[in-house]
Order: structure tokens, then C-alpha cells, then sequence
């Protein structure tokens, strides 16, 4: 579901999932693995984001910025700004997705967005971690 129907049958598109102590344990691990293979490459966060997300890709050597995520007068997902923000991520960079309960906003992408989303990976080929 979180992949998307149409990937999930690419050939060459192999997911990676594991188990970890907790999410921020998860981000300094796939921090660590990630600066092995495109230790150039910039990580990309929501803005907002939770503050210690930032701090430990840092600690790992990479440079973050920020994509937007949220309308905070209205408080929902900034759906249009969020898809136009991620169409911009250079190929090969890092995109940090929140896969369910965005911290610390609460609001979620629905079904089709994340399908969006993924449909736009597949083109622009940057490296999501959801």
C-alpha cells in the first residue's frame, strides 16, 4: 500500500524494511547506511519536522533542508506546495517521509498522495525513507 500498485511490480525495485528500537534509533541506523552509499547526496525533511530528526543525519555527515508539508492555518497537509516542494528534490538526494502520525503535525498524507508521491520518485529516482 505504502509503495504504491504500479512499483511494486517494476522490475529492479527492491523495498527494504527492518526492525529497530524506536524511530529515532531507525533514523541514526538508515543515517549511518545511507552516508555508506550517497554520503553527497542532501536529506530532506518536512517543514515542520520533529527537532531531533535533522541533528542525527547531520551527525552522519549530510546537509538537510526542508520541503513543505504543512498549512498550518487550516491545519491540514499542504498538499499542492508538498508536491511542487518534492518535484524540485534533485535526483539522488534523500527524502525523509513520515509514513504515519507526522511528527509532530499529526497530519497524515492520504492513499492516493502517497501514491502520488511515489509515482514521482520513480521519475525523479531520489532515494525516499519512509
Amino acid at each position: 500500500m505504502v509503495i504504491g500498485k504500479n512499483l511494486i511490480s517494476e522490475p529492479n525495485f527492491y523495498p527494504i524494511g527492518l526492525n529497530t528500537p524506536g524511530g529515532t534509533g531507525a533514523l541514526k541506523l538508515v543515517s549511518e547506511f545511507l552516508n555508506i552509499f550517497s554520503p553527497n547526496s542532501k536529506v530532506w525533511f518536512s517543514n515542520p519536522t520533529w527537532a531531533n530528526h535533522k541533528p542525527i543525519f547531520e551527525s552522519s555527515g549530510f546537509s538537510t533542508m526542508d520541503y513543505e508539508y504543512f498549512d498550518k492555518e487550516n491545519n491540514v497537509v499542504d498538499f499542492k506546495n508538498f508536491l511542487n516542494s518534492v518535484q524540485n528534490i534533485p535526483s539522488g538526494d534523500i527524502i525523509i517521509l513520515h509514513g504515519c502520525c507526522h511528527n509532530p503535525t499529526g497530519c497524515d498524507l492520504s492513499i492516493d498522495q502517497v501514491e502520488r508521491i511515489s509515482l514521482c520518485n520513480k521519475r525523479k529516482k531520489y532515494h525516499t525513507c519512509m
